[in-house]
């Protein structure tokens, strides 16, 4: 979910652990029925040290601009369309959002060891 990004930090984390939690189950089943497991970082339980990186590139490649172009857009057919005033301007928030790499990593990274 894109605006994963936007929730207040505990959500975040909350969500961010449970998506976390469906790709190693994934890399897990793959490894009991003798499959390789999926190349990328998320899907192989033991590779945690990834998920700082992995959610700032997220935040930043996927989330912030995708939220920015949702806004641009809001922005540009406010009142035109059923708008309930201005735009949330949620791209805005995502500043915060990215700077959690060491502060929401770490205790994501914390709380699953």
């Amino acid at each position: 979910d894109v605006s994963n990004a936007c929730k207040p930090l505990r959500v975040y984390l909350f969500w961010t652990e449970s998506i976390l939690e469906e790709f190693y189950d994934q890399g897990d089943e793959e490894a009991r029925r003798g499959l390789p497991v999926t190349s990328v970082p998320q899907c192989d339980r033991r590779s945690r040290a990834w998920i700082s990186r992995g959610q700032k590139a997220f935040i930043g490649l996927v989330a912030k601009p995708t939220l920015e172009a949702l806004d641009a857009f809001a922005q540009a057919n406010a009142g035109t369309v059923n708008s309930r005033g201005p735009a949330l301007g949620a791209a805005d928030g995502l500043a915060q959002g990215v700077g959690l790499s060491s502060t929401a990593a770490a205790g994501t990274e914390a709380g699953a060891a």
